[in-house]
């Protein structure tokens, strides 16, 4: 249910899960997140900020933002 209500936007979640995820990555390990279509850039930024890699975000068959990965490399 919280994925459908985060707060800060619908980010927190993808926040928690992404800082998190740098304790649980080995080096090269790649973190693929789902998200909203209107939350890439946000997604992105997220991780960048973590300091993940190689961050992109790939379309649906819609054309639209829905899954962002980023490479934990430290």
């Amino acid at each position: 249910k919280s994925a459908l209500v985060a707060a800060d936007n619908g980010l927190a979640d993808i926040k928690i899960i992404a800082e998190q995820g740098r304790q649980h990555l080995q080096t090269n390990g790649w973190l693929l997140l789902e998200h909203g279509f209107e939350q890439g850039l946000a997604v992105r930024e997220i991780l960048m900020d973590l300091g993940y890699q190689a961050v992109v975000t790939e379309q649906d068959y819609a054309g639209l933002d829905r899954v962002t990965l980023g490479c934990w490399q430290q």
